[in-house]
């Protein structure tokens, strides 16, 4: 059988044109170039010769706070601590006082506990010195916060900073006519253990005793005043923010009608001038509803009855709710926090 003769292999480029990649993309991109040239020479030519070149816009500068020192952060810490202890809604607050005072009461009077803390022993610096002029402490320190956060937030208008510490006034009289009716209650309810005595001196006389019921003023006034304290406050729940808004864009701070230059430099140069007076008037109410809160409980578990003390609470927190949340939101002198600032404006009306 005879074998064919191999034939030689034969190149694809003999019998096949061969694609030439690189030379056509070569051919592609000089194309390109040619066009982008002549679109560039026409562009030069309809341009007028005095135009000016088109200017770019700056670029946005970002604001970059300044960093804290070693008192301002610790001024900054503590700050935080209070806002945690003072700043939630005090209707969640009044509930526990109610809590405390009735489990409190009913446990002191189970066990009868002995008076050995230096707080709950009668005559000490705290109760003479604070406890039993409470509303003038409160008033003391919530007035220069009220008349500082109030010239900021109204723009400086005389007439709404009145209106604001008007509001202290009214929950001054308000708390000391309530005192003075557990006195005429007390003088009313009282009466003789013998009937054949008509007053309390001849009762006592004559070895009898005087039994009346006496509402808690301590337990009234201790939680009235944290209450409104609290109330008061509230309007530093957003007080910080403004500080990076007034450096951003001092003019959105502001609500629609006020929001004019003026308005707005004041409240930015007011804020900034203030705000270390105002963060420590901040810190003192914070320590004093501290200070109410133990005294609270020093009052709960050692003195007087349990119908006592929660009378007084009730009482407390029906007048307290009254102001607070009946006549403010409604009617004059209004809630604290209203004025040109939008956020704390907004912050007042939506506990409603």
């Amino acid at each position: 059988m005879s074998s064919r003769p191999s034939q030689p292999y034969r190149r694809a480029s003999e019998g096949i044109a061969q694609f030439d990649v690189s030379s056509t993309f070569q051919k592609e991109h000089n194309r390109l170039r040619e066009r982008r040239s002549a679109r560039s020479q026409t562009q030069r030519i309809t341009q007028p010769v005095d135009s000016p070149p088109t200017a770019r816009a700056p670029p946005l500068k970002k604001h970059v706070e300044e960093p804290l020192t070693i008192f301002g952060f610790f001024v900054t810490f503590v700050v935080h601590l209070c806002r945690r202890y003072v700043l939630f809604q005090p209707r969640f607050k009044a509930p526990l006082y109610l809590f405390i005072v009735f489990l409190g009461s009913s446990l002191g009077d189970l066990f009868r506990p002995q008076k050995s803390l230096y707080l709950a022993r009668p005559g000490n610096a705290v109760s003479v010195w604070l406890v039993q002029f409470a509303p003038y402490w409160t008033i003391l320190l919530l007035l220069p916060f009220v008349l500082l956060t109030s010239y900021i937030y109204c723009g400086g208008k005389v007439k709404k900073i009145l209106r604001n510490i008007s509001r202290l006034l009214i929950i001054f009289i308000v708390h000391k006519l309530v005192l003075r009716s557990f006195d005429k209650f007390q003088t009313f309810s009282a009466f003789c253990s013998n009937e054949d005595y008509g007053n309390q001196k001849s009762c006592v006389g004559h070895g009898h005793r005087w039994m009346s019921f006496d509402v808690s003023d301590d337990a009234f006034s201790l939680i009235f005043l944290t209450l409104v304290i609290m109330e008061e406050l509230m309007c530093f729940s957003r007080w910080e923010e403004l500080d990076y808004a007034l450096k951003r864009s001092p003019m959105d701070v502001l609500v629609s009608p006020e929001q004019s230059s003026t308005n707005a430099m004041f409240v930015r140069d007011r804020y900034f001038t203030l705000n270390g007076v105002i963060q420590a008037v901040f810190i003192a109410l914070t320590l004093l509803c501290i200070i109410w809160d133990v005294m609270l409980v020093m009052t709960v578990f050692y003195y007087q009855s349990l119908p006592q003390k929660l009378s007084a609470a009730l009482v407390a927190e029906g007048v307290w709710f009254v102001t607070y949340h009946l006549w403010y939101p409604r009617a004059w002198p209004y809630l604290p926090g209203l004025g040109i600032i939008r956020n704390l404006r907004i912050a007042a009306l939506r506990k409603f």
